[in-house]
This record gives structure tokens, C-alpha cells and sequence, in this order.
């Protein structure tokens, strides 16, 4: 499915410190060493080297809190291990986060500017009010390009309150306790951008680059994958949302959606809509709105989407719902059949269309005498 990347492979806090130690203390540059940074420190000390702060730092957990007069300025914030970091005043992150390799390490932050990837494979961010950019590409150190996202695995979590966020969000796997990642987005917005074509079919799917530049191939969403559990409290969605696999969830409460893709549910995704009289999902004319079944990336089961309350405006609803051919899904490369019964309008829920997307003859209104003489005709979907 769109978005879906190789696995992370957690290594041993052990090596890992071995590793970041080396890179750290074994090269000249504009990097802060891991214990260079800890204790209570002023923003204005932070004016763009990367800060990496790794594992135990001679035996004991190692913290690091920014506090005024600020800004801060850091090019990648790199945590791991047995780490606490506290951003207390606002300030910018210009080359990404990562937060690996330990369970309980956190990252809190408030008014933030951050920059790049957000990559979450350990432990717990919580971020309030600024904003995440996201969804360039870069090169890595192999030479194969890549594009940023915001991604959250293995247990992980994230929660950003009166967050902007723009980029591609997922919350993907569990941990070994099956314990599944999870983003919580409260308040704020999610927006779209362009999602690059990669190569599946090359080692590390790397992007599909032409004349030096990625191919577009839709559109960023905000989804849930083989596990992770999304959850959307009174945001703006300006984009696609989708869950891939079995115990993958995505609840949106309050919020409305408009996205120039789609908004699906696949081999026994969740979405549950909670909406109410304001709320509105709209997807774009050759987007979709679609419960599908089969079998991809080792998942089978069946999609469901589920609307308890808010609006689903949709003229051409049974060409988005997949009952007319409807090729959001070509070039994916899987088989899948739409969900006998997938999408369920409960309590609350309202789809707005034409009359002819739902009955197989539509009402006559060309006059009061043509309207008495119209039977609406049998139900088809």
C-alpha cells in the first residue's frame, strides 16, 4: 500500500551506544557529543549543531531540558536509550527527529518548529502547539533518495496537541508485548503533500527518481498499519486517511476531512467516523471512499468503515465506493475484492449524493405532475 516502507531493526542499547559513540567522538563537525548537553541549559546555547544523546551516560539515564531565554536552534535531535528530553520554550528542529533503541525514553516539547522526518521506533514524544514539516526527499548515505514522513512503530507513540502537521503519519506494528504504536492528534491540522513513486522491487524502495527528480504518485495520508492505532480528536484533516490489516484503527471524532485522494479501509483496517452536525468527509472526484478485502504485504482480512456521525458528501458515491470501476488502487499490485456490506451508516451518520447513485431510477422533478408519478425503484447497494 502507498506509504508502506521496510521494517526498522532495533539494535542492542549496547552497540548502539558503541555506535553513536563513534560517530559522535570519532568525527569533526557541527555535533554536540552525547554528554556534552545535559542537565538544564538555556535555549540560547542551541544555535544549529545536531544534538545526540545516547543511552547511559557512566551508568545513570541521561536527561536534557531547555528552558528560557530561548530560541533554540538544533539540526537533528537523535535520543536513545534511557533518555529524558524537555523542550520548554519554543524553538526550531531543522533536520529531523529520531527516538530509538529504548522503551523509555521521551521527548517532550512546546512550540516547536520542526523540520525533516519524525522517526519514532522507541518510547513516547508529546508535542504542543507549533508544527511538523515534512515530506521532502533526501539523499542517504548509499545514494538512494528517500522521502520523509512521520512514522511511529513498534510500540511507539506519539500525541501532538494544536500541532500543524504536513506530511505523511502513520502509526505502524507493535512491540513484543503486542502492544501496537499509536499517534494521538488533538486539536491542530494534518495536511497533505505530494507521496513520491518508489521501487518496490529494489532493495530499500528507494524513490523513483527521473531527470534528477521523484516521480509523483498521489498523496500523503494519515494512516494506521498492520496494528498501529490512530486516533483524531477535533483537527483538520486536509488529507487522505486509511488503515492497513488486522488490528489497525483509525477513530476520528469531531473532525472533518478533505483530501484530494482517499479514504479507505484494507484487508481488515478500521475507521470509525464520529461526527456531528457540522462534520464533513469529502474526498476528492477520482479519490476514493472504499471497504476492500484480500490479501497484501502478508495481511487478509476485511476493511470496514463505519460513519456514526458527520456528512459524507459524495455526488459519484458508486464510483468511490468501488461499484463502478474505480482505479484508485492500480499499480498497487494486489487483488482485492470491495467489502459486501463494508461501510455502515450508524446513529448519526449521513451520506449526502444523487438520488441515482442510490436507487436504480431516480425521481422525475421536471414538473409537480411528473414528481406524483415517480416511484424512486428498488435499492442497489
Amino acid at each position: 500500500m502507498k506509504g508502506k516502507k521496510l521494517k526498522s531493526t532495533k539494535l542492542t542499547q549496547k552497540i548502539l551506544c558503541t555506535i553513536l559513540a563513534a560517530s559522535v567522538f570519532g568525527v569533526c563537525g557541527n555535533v554536540s557529543a552525547a554528554n556534552e548537553y545535559l542537565g538544564e541549559k538555556p535555549g540560547t546555547e542551541f544555535t544549529g549543531q545536531d544534538v545526540i544523546i545516547a543511552g547511559e551516560f557512566h551508568g545513570e539515564p541521561q536527561s536534557l531540558t531547555i528552558t528560557e531565554p530561548g530560541p533554540y536552534t538544533i539540526g537533528k535531535l537523535e535520543i536513545s536509550g534511557e533518555t529524558t528530553v524537555n523542550l520548554n520554550v519554543a524553538g526550531n528542529i531543522t533536520n529531523g527527529i529520531y527516538m530509538h533503541s529504548g522503551d523509555n525514553l521521551s521527548l517532550t516539547a512546546k512550540d516547536a518548529v520542526i523540520n525533516g522526518y519524525v522517526k519514532i521506533t522507541g518510547g513516547y514524544a508529546e508535542l504542543t502547539g507549533g508544527s511538523i514539516e515534512s515530506g521532502g526527499y533526501y539523499q542517504k548515505e548509499n545514494g538512494q533518495y528517500t522521502q520523509e514522513d512521520i512514522r511511529v512503530t513498534s510500540g511507539s507513540g506519539l500525541e501532538a496537541t494544536n500541532v500543524a502537521i504536513t506530511g505523511d503519519v502513520m502509526a505502524e506494528d507493535a512491540n513484543g508485548e503486542g502492544e501496537g504504536s499509536f499517534v494521538t492528534i488533538t486539536g491542530g491540522s494534518v495536511n497533505e503533500t505530494v507521496y513520491y513513486k518508489v521501487d518496490e522491487n529494489a532493495e530499500g524502495r528507494p524513490l523513483v527518481m527521473v531527470g534528477g527528480n521523484p516521480v509523483a504518485d498521489g498523496y500523503t495520508e494519515l494512516h494506521a498499519e498492520t496494528g498501529g492505532v490512530v486516533t483524531v480528536n477535533n483537527a483538520e484533516l486536509n488529507t487522505g486517511v486509511s488503515a492497513f490489516g488486522e488490528g489497525s484503527i483509525v477513530t476520528v471524532n469531531e473532525s472533518s476531512i478533505n483530501t484530494k485522494g482517499g479514504i479507505f479501509a484494507a484487508m481488515g483496517g478500521q475507521i470509525t467516523l464520529n461526527g456531528n452536525a457540522d462534520t464533513v468527509y469529502s474526498v476528492a472526484d477520482d479519490g476514493c471512499f472504499m471497504a476492500i478485502s484480500g490479501e497484501a504485504d502478508g495481511e487478509n482480512g476485511k476493511g470496514s468503515i463505519v460513519i456514526k456521525g458527520g456528512t459524507l458528501k459524495a455526488e459519484n458515491l458508486r464510483y468511490l465506493v468501488g461499484l463502478e470501476n474505480n482505479p484508485f488502487f492500480d499499480g498497487e499490485g494486489i487483488e482485492y475484492t470491495v467489502t459486501k456490506g463494508g461501510i455502515v451508516l450508524k446513529e448519526n451518520g449521513v451520506i449526502e449524493t444523487k438520488g441515482d447513485q442510490i436507487f436504480e431510477r431516480g425521481v422525475d422533478v421536471s414538473s409537480d405532475e411528473a414528481v406524483l408519478n415517480s416511484t424512486s425503484g428498488a435499492v442497489t447497494n
